[in-house]
């Protein structure tokens, strides 16, 4: 089989989740991986999520290759890298609240004996809890990490869901965030009159997305009274940039905040 046809069947068998009742699409993403990764077998890359090798990327987009295993992004791995090489996670006993949690990470975390892990989620998968981003039913400084990847994009009142994490982090804990960014934007563009999903994605590139957050994003961090550092692939030499398939350049940052 061609690599293009390779490509050509791990799209078609990842559409195939489309109609599935979301608490079962993880149990449906694996059953896909579990057919795809054997048709990239070979050790040139490696995901840092699933930690497995692989000949090469699924090829769905040239900037954000896909793993064939577990099916992570370069956003993922960047934070992988950044979990295993910058933090306490894999050893530390840890309190981590995990909202949207990713295939690629759920069932790799929730294993983990040193974490008190919650993968939560507005509309959970199986293994997750139902927690409003906005109104997070849990106590005040009872985290001491909260990951939020890809979220606040679709959720209308960001800054309240900011001062939602702000509050259960801990003090000296993290809250780990990435979102989306038109790094030729300067300002956050956002319009909530507009509310249709064909409106939205012409508006907001995505039909479930209501604001493109611009340059400014790490100030409405602070707005809700986090200190706020950027980390980028940069931070990691250009052979394991390549390596482990991180974002290119400054295309997407993990904002870590505290």
């Amino acid at each position: 089989m061609t690599a293009v046809a390779q490509d050509a069947l791990a799209v078609t068998l990842s559409r195939l989740k489309q109609g599935v009742p979301r608490k079962y699409r993880y149990v449906i993403r694996g059953a896909v991986m579990g057919a795809i990764s054997p048709f990239f077998l070979g050790r040139a890359v490696e995901c840092p999520c699933c930690e497995k090798t692989a000949r090469r990327w699924i090829a769905l987009d040239d900037h954000d290759p896909v793993c064939p295993h577990c099916s992570s992004a370069a956003r993922h791995r960047l934070l992988a890298l950044y979990l295993k090489d910058r933090t306490a996670f894999f050893g530390d006993h840890l309190r981590v609240v995990h909202f949207a949690a990713e295939y690629c990470f759920m069932r790799r975390f929730a294993q983990l004996p040193n974490l008190d892990y919650v993968a939560a989620d507005l509309d959970p998968p199986r293994g997750a809890i139902r927690l409003d981003l906005t109104s997070i039913n849990l106590p005040t400084d009872s985290a001491d990490m909260v990951i939020c990847s890809h979220v606040l994009e679709h959720v209308p009142e960001d800054q309240l869901a900011l001062r939602e994490l702000r509050r259960i982090v801990k003090p000296g804990g993290q809250a780990l965030i990435m979102v989306p960014i038109d790094h030729d934007r300067a300002d956050t563009y956002e319009d909530p009159t507009i509310v249709t999903p064909a409106a939205r994605l012409a508006a907001f590139q995505q039909e479930d997305h209501v604001r493109i957050y611009g340059r400014d994003f790490p100030d409405r961090l602070r707005c809700a009274g986090f200190a706020v550092q950027a980390h980028t692939a940069r931070d990691f030499p250009a052979p394991v940039q390549k390596r482990f398939g991180l974002p290119v350049g400054d295309s997407q940052a993990l904002y870590v905040c505290t």
